[in-house]
């Protein structure tokens, strides 16, 4: 139950095991909906992004932040979830910050 607001990466890591759970957490990048109006969003949040485990594994990467490349990674992502690691989601991310 954290807010993660306007962050440049919301989550790194270098481990595929993550001893982290994240749930119930407020992401700013979150572009899921809330369709029941529970405050909960209806579709899990990935917070690692692709080019941040780029960046990870190659430092140098971090040129790149806010090129079109970037842009078109953000959008594969989004069409093929699959692209990043899926033990790092949040189920239930929060439509409003918490408090």
């Amino acid at each position: 139950r954290n807010n993660f607001v306007d962050n440049t990466f919301d989550v790194t890591t270098n481990s595929q095991d993550p001893s982290t759970k994240f749930e119930a957490n407020y992401w700013s990048s979150y572009r899921g909906y809330d369709l029941d109006l529970d405050g909960t969003g209806d579709v899990p949040h990935a917070p690692v992004r692709l080019f941040a485990v780029i960046v990870e594994r190659t430092p140098q990467a971090i040129v790149l932040m806010r090129s079109a490349l970037v842009a078109l990674l953000d959008a594969a992502e989004r069409a093929m979830p699959s692209l990043t690691p899926a033990l790092f989601v949040d189920p239930k991310p929060s439509m409003r910050t918490l408090t």
